[in-house]
């Protein structure tokens, strides 16, 4: 039959596994092959029969025989096809998935950093900030052009350190869109990951009990996974650097499925909800960030119930804490359902029935569920079953062998046994791109397709609109009421009951200048809040004597500084006892500060005077030791001493 046919046909029957004795019969190459399954239901696995998971190939005839099955001198293709089917019902073969193509975006610093002298911190931030702008640069790009892919950075003060995307595309989709660069500053490096070619796995058991996880994930340049079951036991925890989004999926399904995807803060990453988004699974976010010690503790204690002994390290910590908050949020509900089953004594799988729980279905819902799957699991189906005697040709002791290595190996990839299904599901994501590009195709021809399109960009835009209004909504409302109390304090100052000065949230270079600069023509005898002093800025404070100010208000901490004021005669205040609000730029002040600062500006001259005066008259004891200096050198004269 031609391909066209074979599709429908997959499409009317739905079949569980499309079983082959050789996939390129499908077709010749690997992408014609991925376009080909493209089409097929997200449902169907594809097998081939004569392949095993450690890439040896058998004989088909052999393996027939290895069922007790005679295939006589000749295989007609009917016969061909039911073996092929017997042998993928039985376990037999590799089933086949396809790696997706993937490439990496390294924004780097260009140069190390470790010149510089005093300057070294400075140099540094220029770095950060520098790599930063050109990762916001990167991620409009990908965002613009609707790339998916995951962003992971290393944070520092002022900007970042490296940033590294994981693009799921391939490197010659994001020629002309994104350059490799080489600056003195910044480095772009662009790498392709990955080739898609066609892998061969183990196939499906499906008599198989699964084993249901709840996932925690903390990702970053150092990414860790921890997964713990149904019944709050821990299955695994592994950390790595540099895993994507793939790796970390083929992770947890080595070891189970996912039904819960959690994060130890609020909102998660974004990588955290793409892997949710990935795996249809919901998302759990903890109420609010949990600190280190809660998250030590919530671990210790897990470990210690469950009598393990090992060492973590601080994002194994952090992911196993998410799975395991997230596990208490639904554990009365999973010991609810317990409780229920047993008690109505029902034969159902209870796994199925808390993971179905976990999913967000109530728990009638979920007994219901499955005991309708028991009750179609309880139809006879019709099966054709043949007894065909072993061919005798064939060496029993040889075949013992080869159906022993097959079991061993079956048994080493027995963790592997899912990924097909994870791996159709993340083929969706090609389905709907060739979706779009079909949908664009339409849309020349369709302009009820192209007026869909242009009503959902209205309505995006319609949405940002909505939230920039409402910023400025709240914008409104903090003006309207720093207007009403500029109002009010100006109708305290006309009457004298308020004075108005400046704040100076430091004393350094930066901040004194911009007071000067934006509000020098006023600071002629005002006085001047000052909130933070350094001390290695003390000098500064000339540029406020310049401009005459009429002193300034300290914390009483700040009081050991007050001498450094008051020699140069600015009078000093207690901030505590005269600041009564602040308004932007300006000091709102009790009436009496000015009057107290003009009365200690006054002692202040004529402590000086006073110290001045006194420096012009001699003492005593100054004439008496002049007197005898003068006397000792005359004595010296006289009798020619030297």
């Amino acid at each position: 039959m031609p391909l066209r046919r074979l599709v429908r046909l997959i499409w009317e029957y739905k079949p569980r596994i499309l079983a082959l004795d050789n996939i390129y019969e499908l077709a010749s190459s690997e992408r014609e092959l991925a376009r080909l399954v493209s089409m097929f239901p997200d449902t169907v696995e594809i097998v081939q029969v004569t392949r095993a998971p450690d890439g040896t190939l058998y004989d088909l005839r052999a393996l027939a025989s290895m069922l007790g099955i005679n295939v006589g001198p000749k295989l007609s293709p009917q016969k061909t096809a039911y073996i092929v089917a017997l042998l993928a019902e039985k376990g037999y073969g590799s089933r086949v998935r396809f790696l997706e193509e993937k490439t990496k975006i390294v924004v780097r610093k260009g140069r190390c950093g470790s010149e510089g002298g005093m300057s070294q911190q400075r140099y540094q931030r220029r770095l950060r900030a520098a790599i930063l702008r050109a990762t916001k640069r990167v991620k409009e790009l990908l965002d613009k052009h609707q790339f998916d892919y995951d962003l992971v950075f290393r944070k520092s003060g002022g900007g970042l350190d490296s940033a590294v995307f994981i693009v799921y595309a391939p490197r010659d989709a994001l020629n002309g869109i994104i350059k490799p660069h080489h600056g003195n500053d910044v480095i772009v490096e662009i790498k392709p990951v990955y080739s898609s070619h066609v892998v061969f796995e183990k196939p499906q058991r499906y008599h198989e009990k699964p084993r249901y996880l709840i996932v925690g994930i903390d990702p970053g340049m150092y990414t860790a996974v921890a997964g713990i079951d149904l019944e709050g036991r821990l299955v695994f925890v592994e950390s790595g650097r540099g895993m994507d989004r793939l790796s970390i999926i083929e992770l947890i399904y080595r070891h189970g499925i996912p039904m819960l995807i959690a994060s130890d803060v609020k909102p998660a990453p974004d990588l955290v909800r793409k892997l949710a988004s990935s795996l249809h699974v919901p998302l759990f976010e903890a109420p609010r960030d949990m600190r280190v010690e809660e998250k030590q503790e919530l671990v210790e204690r897990f470990l210690a119930r469950q009598g393990l002994k090992i060492q973590l390290d601080s994002h194994q910590r952090d992911a196993l804490a998410a799975a395991i908050r997230a596990y208490h949020s639904l554990e009365s509900k999973l010991r609810q359902a317990e409780s229920y089953v047993l008690k109505l004594g029902l034969d159902i799988d209870l796994e199925a029935v808390k993971a179905a729980i976990v999913r967000g279905t109530s728990l009638a819902e979920a007994i219901e569920e499955e005991i309708e799957r028991k009750i179609a699991e309880a139809e006879p189906q019709p099966i054709l079953q043949r007894r065909l005697t072993r061919k005798q040709s064939i060496d029993e002791e040889a075949n013992r062998k080869v159906e022993e290595r097959l079991r061993a190996k079956l048994e080493e990839l027995e963790a592997e046994n899912r990924s097909l299904q994870l791996r159709i599901k993340m083929l969706k994501e090609e389905i709907e791109r060739l979706q779009g590009e079909l949908r664009l195709v339409k849309a020349e021809l369709d302009p009820q397709l192209e007026a869909e399109r242009r009503v959902e960009e209205l309505k995006r835009t319609l949405d940002l609109v909505r939230r920039e209004l409402e910023s400025l909504r709240r914008e409104k409302i903090e003006f309207e009421d720093l207007l009403r109390k500029a109002v009010n304090y100006i109708l305290e100052i006309s009457l004298g009951r308020v004075a108005i000065g400046f704040t100076l949230p430091l004393l350094s270079p930066e901040k004194v200048k911009e007071l000067v600069r934006n509000y020098g023509e006023y600071l002629c005898g005002a006085l001047i809040a000052i909130e933070e002093v350094n001390p290695v800025y003390l000098d500064h404070v000339k540029a406020l004597l310049e401009k005459g100010i009429a002193g300034v208000l300290l914390p009483r901490s700040r009081f050991e500084y007050e001498s450094a004021f008051e020699d140069k005669l600015i009078p000093v205040l207690p901030l505590e006892d005269y600041l009564l609000e602040k308004l932007g730029p300006l000091a709102i002040l009790r009436a009496e500060a000015y009057t107290e600062a003009a009365l200690k500006r006054l002692l202040l001259e004529e402590e000086k005077k006073r110290k001045e005066e006194t420096k012009k008259f001699l003492s005593k004891d100054e004439l008496l030791r002049m007197f005898e200096e003068y006397r000792m050198q005359r004595t010296r004269e006289l009798f020619g001493e030297t």
